[in-house]
């Protein structure tokens, strides 16, 4: 049958789906609809996938044959079969078992899959890495496993680079730098072979200058930065461009406040009038943060109490830590020892719960601080004492672990000025990661 001759009707369709086609019929209609005829892959879509129902979760995977021939027509059909196939079949598994069903179950293997998997990584990063590694290993296990026939072999790389940096992204925040770096350069590596895809290159730089930061070299990670912008701007991506200029802002700030507090601005500005609550959290915060660093603290007061309510959206470790860090500073640059003294201590208490080890150490110098400057001495070398264990386990650099040691005896002879806080807080940003 030619296909100007004849179109496939909704009962055949409801019958291929069912698996209820005599097998050359079937094999006709398949051969039809791959065509890319219009009206009959518009039936199928409105039969299988109506936008204005909810999705029927029954029989996933009878329906994927025809489901896999419609997505080749349709992107939107792919990514609601892939969201579809993550609730159903994949998200109840444990994280070896998923990988099974990619290698066991052709069916599975495709881009919507990909993608979802992805998103699921990225709605877990912060609070838990070591889940999205797993998840960010799932999706690279999809590109893998993609039919270079039908998606293409360069966007296929394409995919493989987004895996990859999701996975050098979770390494990363659990403190893996030497395997973020390689699950990096395996991210760059697929997209020299890929399509050049201005906002994939654009993300694994803005991980590897995350990486960069991390490592000590907050100008090198801004400068990087700038590359990640270009490649926004380019393609008109204004709010991309905007959330990699936050990033330099939020690089650079604690060696230059003034610099920070500029390009806190700038992204702000990039962004507009934003509908996303969490961008604009991340740009009033640091307004506000390097406002305060810089000596504006009324302003940095200011900025607070207008965007207060911005926090509460967002109730997690890394948010409810960084509002108890800006309250705490303010409080204690406004002489309010006492309540200054009381955010610090929560502070220090939820990083101990969380194991942000990286971030406890830097409150608890913020404590121990605030504790000298009511001259309890003894108090506040008890607390850097106390955590000694903690920097032991990190197998810190040894200036680190030296300077560390040199401020908690000033303490104990009672002559530790505020200044030798922020240089040790200074050469831990600096020294944290590098052994």
């Amino acid at each position: 049958m030619d296909q100007d001759d004849w179109h496939v009707q909704a009962e055949q369709m409801k019958s291929l789906a069912r698996v209820e086609l005599p097998p050359e019929e079937q094999r006709s209609v398949v051969r039809h609809l791959l065509k890319g005829c219009e009206p009959c892959i518009t039936v199928a879509r409105n039969l299988f996938f109506p936008r204005s129902e909810e999705m029927d979760y029954s029989g996933v995977l009878r329906r994927l044959e025809l489901a896999s021939v419609l997505a080749c027509n349709d992107v939107e059909v792919e990514r609601r079969l892939g969201a579809e196939i993550w609730e159903q079949i994949l998200k109840p598994l444990d994280a070896g078992g998923r990988l099974l069903a990619i290698r066991n179950e052709p069916r599975l293997r495709l881009w919507g899959v990909h993608e979802r998997v992805l998103l699921a990584a990225a709605g877990v990063m912060r609070q838990n890495p070591v889940e999205a590694a797993d998840l960010a290993h799932l999706a690279l296990a999809v590109a893998e496993s993609l039919d270079a026939r039908s998606y293409g072999e360069e966007r296929i790389q394409d995919f493989r680079a987004a895996a990859w940096s999701r996975v050098g992204n979770a390494k990363r925040l659990v403190g893996d730098l030497p395997g973020a770096l390689s699950a990096l350069e395996a991210a760059e590596e697929a997209l020299t072979r890929g399509t050049h895809d201005p906002l994939e290159e654009a993300d694994t730089i803005s991980i590897r200058a995350s990486v960069q930061n991390d490592l000590g070299d907050p100008e090198g990670a801004t400068q990087a930065l700038r590359r990640a912008i270009c490649l926004a701007r380019s393609v008109g991506d204004r709010r991309l461009a905007g959330r990699f200029t936050l990033k330099q802002s939020s690089c650079i700030g604690w060696l230059d406040p003034a610099r920070g507090l500029r390009l806190a601005e700038d992204g702000l500005g990039l962004l507009g009038t934003t509908d996303d609550p969490h961008l604009e959290l991340v740009g009033r915060h640091l307004l506000a943060l390097w406002n305060h660093e810089s000596g504006e603290v009324e302003e940095a007061r200011a900025i607070l109490e207008t965007y207060r309510y911005l926090y509460a959206k967002h109730s997690d470790v890394f948010w409810s830590g960084r509002l108890l860090d800006l309250d705490a500073r303010i409080n204690r640059s406004e002489g309010d020892l006492a309540t200054a003294e009381r955010f610090f201590r929560e502070l220090v208490e939820l990083y101990a719960r969380a194991h942000f080890d990286f971030d406890l150490a830097l409150a608890t110098l913020d404590l121990a601080e605030t504790l000298s400057l009511q001259s309890r001495w003894e108090e506040a070398a008890e607390l850097l004492a106390a955590l000694q264990p903690v920097l032991r386990h990190w197998n810190l650099n040894s200036d680190l672990l030296r300077a560390w040691a040199i401020l908690r005896e000033g303490l104990e002879r009672r002559v530790a000025q505020a200044t030798s806080f922020q240089a040790l807080a200074t050469t831990l940003r600096h020294l944290w990661y590098r052994r």
